[in-house]
């Protein structure tokens, strides 16, 4: 009886039998871990943004929105005899607010604060707004916030008088803002805009999530 050759040390381990018959173990799977983990988490819902990075974006909104209006309109109205009464400018405000945030998302998918936090707007099914739809919300919501300013501040100034020489189309504003207060309130739940419109503000990019 033959002896095997011992192996010398370093070498491969001897092979005994055919080596076309022998199993060959299958590559191993590739995992996408991106894709897989954002349907995952987009199935279940999970990616609901935070009030934190909703506030961000929304003061992110108002700058970059409020500067220029502010600045143009400054100089639009330089060269005018009159200017728009208080109501007026904020009235345009709105609109211009609506206006470019519907725009942007509808374009880019997001507005610029919403961009920048990695969050976009989708109804309760995760599909996209319509054009419509992205306007009317971006104009309640700087309306809301606005009236709520203004709203404040003039009570601040007048005292329990407030109501004295206030505009009432200011006054629906508050109760809308106050309407966002379920978002800082334990367990993020949608506010009153996202009610009205049947909308929710999700995670955009799960890996730029995941990175943070």
């Amino acid at each position: 009886m033959n002896n095997p050759t011992p192996s010398q040390p370093g070498s491969p381990p001897p092979v005994h039998g055919d080596v076309s018959t022998r199993p060959v173990a299958a590559p191993a799977p590739v995992v996408y871990r991106y894709t897989q983990k954002f349907r995952q988490e987009w199935q279940h819902g999970a990616p609901t943004a935070t009030w934190g990075t909703r506030l961000v974006a929304l003061l992110v909104d108002f700058l970059v929105i409020g500067l220029p209006f502010n600045l143009l309109y400054n100089f639009i109205f330089g060269f005018l005899p009159e200017e728009l009464p208080p109501i007026g400018r904020n009235l345009l405000f709105w609109l211009v607010f609506g206006l470019v945030t519907s725009l942007c998302a509808y374009r880019f998918g997001a507005s610029p604060g919403k961009k920048l936090m990695n969050l976009v707007v989708v109804r309760q099914s995760h599909t996209r707004l319509s054009f419509l739809q992205l306007f009317l919300r971006g104009t309640l919501v700087g309306y809301s916030l606005v009236s709520l300013y203004v709203v404040v501040n003039f009570l601040m100034l007048s005292g329990l008088n407030f109501l004295h020489g206030f505009n009432l189309l200011y006054l629906p504003g508050p109760i809308l803002a106050l309407g966002g207060l379920p978002l800082f309130l334990g367990k993020p739940r949608p506010p009153l805009h996202d009610r009205l419109f049947k909308t929710k503000v999700v995670i955009a990019d799960m890996q730029k999530y995941q990175a943070n």
